[in-house]
């Protein structure tokens, strides 16, 4: 990233791939917005550089660290799905089996309540 001053607004120039990871937008979308001048942009040593202010470019990455919070907290939350999934299968298999077993583990509803679990076919 190439940082510049122009007047009162400062702004960078950084590359498509960065712009592409900052909006959330293909590289081919970008090369075409690029095509049509719908972006102001510089053609540098084979590579096309994209002009984004501090203050866009700052608010991208708030709203980009934002969603790797949400998302470590969704894959946590996955892995824990994924892991009472595996148990419940392991009991509908205890159940199938007919399997004579003095004890089985009791399921509490409450724990799954927001979403009971889908029972694949």
């Amino acid at each position: 990233m190439d940082n510049h001053s122009n007047g009162n607004s400062n702004f960078q120039w950084i590359d498509i791939n960065d712009y592409s990871r900052l909006k959330n937008i293909s590289i081919s979308t970008i090369r075409r917005r690029i095509k049509s001048d719908r972006l102001v942009h510089q053609f540098v040593d084979g590579k096309y550089f994209i002009k984004v202010s501090d203050q866009e470019l700052n608010i991208l990455t708030e709203s980009n660290q934002g969603f790797e919070v949400e998302n470590a907290r969704l894959r946590q939350r996955v892995g824990k799905l994924q892991e009472e999934l595996d148990d419940l299968k392991t009991l509908l298999s205890v159940y199938e089996s007919g399997h004579k077993i003095n004890h089985l583990p009791h399921i509490n509803r409450e724990e799954h309540s927001e979403n009971p679990p889908a029972i694949p076919s």
